[in-house]
């Protein structure tokens, strides 16, 4: 069975909220950013810290473990710069 109902057109009044030319994205990094400099005012840097400490360590385990291998370099033909004697 189908729906063939119409429902009247909607029309919405934005009352408050960004009324800049700006993406949500634009609007979820200001309040993030305004989230975090009230974290920081509040707890401060130490505090800030200490609350984030698990997060850091993990984050700082998973880059100790995904270290690149070392690369190779290498160069050929005459030397740059020869000791003076």
């Amino acid at each position: 069975m189908t729906d063939d109902r119409t429902f009247p057109a909607v029309t919405v009044t934005l009352e408050s909220g960004p009324t800049g030319a700006g993406s949500i994205d634009d609007f979820e990094l200001f309040y993030a950013r305004r989230a975090l400099d009230r974290f920081r005012v509040r707890l401060g840097r130490q505090g800030l810290l200490d609350l984030l400490a698990a997060d850091i360590e993990e984050g700082n385990a998973f880059l100790r473990g995904a270290r690149a291998p070392p690369t190779v370099r290498s160069a050929r033909g005459r030397r740059c710069c020869r000791r003076a004697d």
